[in-house]
């Protein structure tokens, strides 16, 4: 046997209202869903920015309190190198000095007796006596060819009463 179903109800044609109903009741409850995901995730993103600008606060009093630690020292180093700098430029001063000096020791002939030897901040004067007049040109020529005595001349030359000549050669000194 067949079985036939019977509606003696009319269908109902749906009005606008009922399918808006319809439609809050079925799908909004999905855009709901959708929507608190979408809360919950700006409230975690919001969390982790937070706390990363919270990190940068900390980061930041961190170098601030290295900073205020590490300032005197790096003043006294600064200090130490101006000391450092000072003393540097007084061994080489020295330096020069003796290397001139130790220049014009070796560059005297045998037959000069040297007398004086006067050194100054501006200059060296150098005196003694010679057998010949020749001795002291070929002297003061050899010192003036050196580099730094350029400007060094002969100040004096005297005759002795016997047959010496007694001289003196001023040398400049230019500070470099």
């Amino acid at each position: 046997m067949k079985s036939y179903d019977i509606n003696l109800l009319p269908k109902k044609k749906n009005k606008v209202a009922d399918k808006l109903l319809y439609f809050i009741l079925y799908y909004f409850r999905y855009i709901i869903v959708i929507t608190q995901i979408i809360v919950i995730g700006v409230f975690f993103f919001r969390f982790k920015v937070d706390q990363h600008v919270i990190d940068l606060k900390e980061s930041f009093k961190q170098k601030q309190q290295i900073l205020a630690v590490t300032i005197p020292i790096v003043e006294e180093a600064k200090v130490i190198e101006a000391k450092t700098n000072t003393i540097s430029d007084v061994i080489d001063d020295q330096n020069l000095f003796l290397s001139r000096m130790n220049f014009l020791l070796k560059s005297i002939p045998q037959d000069i007796t040297l007398q004086q030897l006067e050194m100054m901040e501006d200059g060296i004067t150098l005196g003694g006596v010679a057998t010949n007049v020749f001795t002291i040109r070929s002297l003061h020529k050899k010192i003036s060819i050196t580099q730094g005595f350029e400007n060094a001349e002969i100040t004096s030359i005297e005759r002795r009463f016997n047959n010496s000549f007694e001289f003196s050669i001023r040398m400049p000194i230019e500070k470099q």
